[in-house]
């Protein structure tokens, strides 16, 4: 028991300005007085008071009050409806005999709820000794960063982003990593929050840029297969600053091509201001590729995608609530849509064999994470990922395998697909169903990989020559495959191909002799 002590609660509807947008400021209205009497009806004791924007305020002695917010936070999902609506409480209890003004309470349990914001699941935090401690450390970050960047503490990490055709690395996102000689490593989360609301993040940001810079022209003076770098831009760093222009400088200061770039962004900056999106078209019309970053999070949609011309998406694999039925069946019809409209996808924060293999299988292009590796220094990157058999994907495949990306695999009939360099096929994709199938009508132990590079056998002899007949007549091909037992029609398609390689699709249904007989 905590003893009789009172509680400051901080009860703040998230994104609440964003619920009255797409519902009208009537529901908006009508949500905060339901609001209010929910909040009343757990807390009939408190002293309650409402404050601007979706927030409200309450002093209660109630020992139960963690149990209450989480029913308060049951009841005002159902009030939304159709439309999800979350909350976050603030918590500061009150110390024994102490009797500090209202405002300095609020204060305290405001700050304690505005540091769960961005955490999933979390509903409610405590202002208590590990706060303070944050929040001088943030005091720290704020007053430090300069003299960080000039002394050499903070430096730019890369982490592999892997194509799931190949396996190969065919780029980086750059990320920044503090490494303070008083506080130790900070980890993002403690540093980028404090440099935006100090105001600070473009200092953060042009750093970055000229160091992603100055990195890529060491790799390409040196001989090193380059890859293009990502990095993140800030809805600051548009305002404070004109980024296009920093931008452009700093690729004629270090003779960078600027398809070695990729500038990722929010959905939440476009929203910001025309200015805002004024300024993105311009890095889109200069060449350079725009990604949005975090779809998933917030209230990124589809929509957004036809407005503008993004390159690529990147789905939160964090946020995705990864492993129900439901959730593959949303990233599912993400990817498809976004293939349509010709934009590509790399699902970030890939944790899991099972979360690789999901992705592969309904077409999802990129992938990144710690599965893979944790961001690198730039010269640790080889000797950390070669050994794994983590490598760099060969410049002259990078357009066949793009090619091949755009194709839609995302239904779950038998397939593989296959590299074919001369005289071998190499397994690219083969899903469980087709090996299953092959193995029926086959009548074979060995997988299809092994049968597809047995020259000898006529199988091997017979997708070659029907390859060479599409690859002639540029269209697919279909046929009837008698095996022993049964027969299975197969789907050849070419969707990619250059001087050298060939990436073949294959799909297998059963047939159904009696229909084709009749």
């Amino acid at each position: 028991m905590r003893g009789n002590n009172r509680f400051c609660v901080f009860l703040n509807i998230v994104d609440m300005h964003v619920y009255s947008e797409n519902n009208g400021a009537r529901a908006g209205e009508t949500l905060m007085r339901n609001m209010r009497s929910l909040v009343k009806t757990f807390f009939p004791d408190a002293q309650l008071s409402c404050e601007n924007g979706g927030s409200f305020c309450l002093i209660t002695r109630d020992e139960a009050v963690e149990e209450k917010i989480g029913k308060v936070a049951k009841g005002v999902r159902l009030l939304g409806g159709i439309t999800p609506v979350l909350i976050k409480a603030g918590i500061y209890e009150v110390p024994p005999d102490a009797d500090p003004p209202i405002s300095e309470l609020l204060a305290y349990a405001q700050t304690a709820e505005s540091f769960i914001h961005d955490e999933d699941g979390v509903l409610f935090r405590y202002y208590d000794d590990t706060l303070r401690r944050m929040l001088a450390n943030r005091e720290y970050v704020r007053k430090h960063l300069s003299a960080a960047i000039e002394g050499g503490e903070i430096k730019v990490f890369y982490q592999p982003i892997i194509r799931t055709l190949s396996g190969r690395i065919v780029g980086f996102e750059a990320l920044t990593r503090w490494e303070d000689p008083i506080l130790g490593f900070l980890s993002p989360k403690e540093f980028i929050s404090a440099i935006e609301e100090s105001r600070q993040i473009n200092i953060l940001d042009s750093f970055m840029i000229k160091q992603i810079c100055k990195d890529l022209r060491e790799g390409i003076d040196a001989g090193i297969p380059i890859r293009s770098v990502s990095f993140n831009l800030s809805r600051l760093d548009f305002h404070l600053s004109d980024v296009f222009a920093f931008v452009e400088n700093a690729v004629k200061e270090y003779r960078i091509d600027r398809s070695y770039l990729n500038i990722e962004i929010t959905e939440k900056i476009l929203s910001e201001s025309e200015q805002i999106r004024m300024q993105i078209r311009r890095f889109t019309d200069a060449g350079y590729k725009v990604w949005m970053d975090d779809f998933g999070r917030g209230y990124a949609s589809l929509n957004t995608l036809k407005e503008y011309d993004f390159d690529k998406l990147k789905i939160d694999m964090n946020s995705a609530a990864f492993g129900s039925e439901r959730s593959k069946e949303i990233i599912t019809a993400t990817v498809v849509a976004t293939k349509r409209m010709g934009i590509r996808t790399l699902a970030e924060g890939v944790e899991t064999e099972e979360q690789l293999d999901f992705l592969r299988s309904i077409g999802c292009e990129e992938v990144q994470g710690y599965y893979f590796s944790k961001p690198l220094p730039i010269g640790e990157i080889e000797a950390t990922l070669n050994p794994k058999g983590i490598v760099m994907e060969e410049t002259e495949d990078a357009a066949l395998f793009d090619e091949a990306g755009r194709e839609d695999i995302s239904d779950d009939r038998a397939r593989a697909i296959l590299l074919f360099c001369g005289e071998r096929f190499e397994p690219l994709l083969i899903n469980r169903s087709c090996e299953l199938l092959c193995a029926e009508v086959l009548g074979t132990d060995k997988s299809l990989s092994d049968v597809m590079n047995d020259p000898s056998s006529a199988f091997f002899r017979l997708i070659c020559d029907r390859m060479n007949a599409c690859a002639v007549r540029g269209k697919e091909d279909c046929f009837v495959l008698h095996g022993p037992n049964r027969a299975f029609v197969l789907r050849l398609k070419i969707i990619a191909s250059n001087a050298d390689k060939t990436i073949l699709k294959i799909e297998a249904e059963k047939a159904d002799l009696v229909e084709m007989i009749s």
